[in-house]
């Protein structure tokens, strides 16, 4: 399995509040993700957002099934470095292919469009 990796790490001001956008992804086998395998992506998607939060030494704030552009994924939100910074992640599969579109905050500043934005705006063509 090979893992692919983009990163910006944006000039940080009060027009940008987020610290950096990534975006991975990783070419499993084909057939380890079965198109109608929803159980097991569910479970994978759980597991990886433990996991994430965990190698960054935070805590899963929340977590959720949710779709863009009729792909089905996850969403979720993880805080770390005492609770001062927060990543929120979207991932989904595309045959077996799996991404995880990743950003990076200060807490303070989480709740903000450009976080938002930047996870419903990935498309695949």
């Amino acid at each position: 399995m090979e893992l692919h990796s983009y990163m910006v790490a944006p000039q940080y001001d009060d027009q940008n509040p987020n610290l950096m956008y990534l975006i991975e992804y990783y070419d499993y086998p084909e057939g380890t993700f079965p198109e109608d395998s929803t159980a097991l992506k569910l479970f994978f998607y759980e597991q990886t957002a433990q996991a994430t939060s965990y190698e960054i030494g935070g805590t899963l704030s929340y977590s959720s099934e949710s779709s863009v552009d009729d792909i089905d994924g996850f969403l979720y939100r993880c805080q770390y470095k005492n609770d001062a910074y927060v990543m929120k992640s979207r991932m989904f599969f595309v045959g077996d292919r799996f991404y995880h579109i990743k950003v990076y905050s200060e807490k303070e500043f989480s709740l903000n469009d450009e976080m938002d934005w930047y996870l419903d705006s990935f498309k695949l063509k």
